[in-house]
């Protein structure tokens, strides 16, 4: 059975707050990818929700329709 959801994503730039200072071992100022996301089932329901921080100097975000 193929998955036939879907979902969104907001991605931003932002400076981190000091918890993410801490987790990623990077300096205040510098600015970070930030990712909200949300999957749905085929229904629309959803089914899975993150929130996630990336440091903006080691990653590069994709983003392809299908």
């Amino acid at each position: 059975m193929a998955f036939r959801g879907g979902g969104d994503i907001w991605p931003s730039k932002r400076l981190p707050d000091i918890e993410t200072v801490d987790y990623l071992g990077i300096p205040k100022n510098r600015p970070v990818l930030h990712v909200k996301s949300l999957n749905v089932d085929a229904a629309g329901a959803p089914v899975q929700y993150g929130i996630t921080c990336f440091n903006g100097d080691l990653v590069q975000l994709v983003m392809e329709q299908e």
